[in-house]
């Protein structure tokens, strides 16, 4: 394949499109990177930016710079828990919401999860259309001022 095809292959196929009008950005904290790579590619058709963090203190970091209003954390990743992501969110990013990724969930679980602040739970296998309004929701809530509801409930259990 002449490398001028393959180029334009790659750039048709394999790169993320522009940034549409909702310009959401959003850091995926996981260790799963071909997951990753799948949906930052299907949600970048939608407009959300998908920034991959593979640890804890990563996802702080693209937080800052990217300006990121939604945070999807695994359950558990390299080092750590959904648990520490939410304590981070609640001492550095007091206006990011966010959204718990797991396999399967019970009721306590899911309980937990919105009692320490997060917006959502999303169970795998990741559904492209529920992940997108999840994060879309979570990005209304967080720019909308909303949040500091959110944000005092948080602090009070944790």
């Amino acid at each position: 394949m002449p490398r001028q095809l393959a180029d334009e292959v790659r750039r048709q196929y394999l790169d993320p499109p522009a940034p549409q009008s909702s310009g959401i950005d959003c850091v995926f904290l996981t260790c799963f990177n071909s997951e990753f790579q799948v949906f930052a590619v299907l949600l970048g058709y939608s407009g959300i930016r998908l920034h991959c963090a593979g640890a804890l203190e990563e996802a702080d970091f693209l937080l800052k710079v990217t300006g990121a209003t939604v945070l999807l954390s695994d359950a558990a990743f390299l080092d750590g828990t959904w648990y520490e992501a939410a304590e981070m969110l609640a001492d550095a990013h007091p206006g990011v919401e966010f959204v718990v990724v797991l396999d399967e969930a019970e009721n306590a679980f899911w309980a937990a999860t919105l009692d320490r602040g997060g917006w959502d739970l999303a169970l795998k296998p990741l559904r492209v259309g529920r992940l997108r309004e999840a994060i879309r929701n979570a990005h209304r809530t967080a720019t909308s001022g909303a949040a500091g509801a959110r944000l005092s409930r948080r602090r009070q259990v944790l």
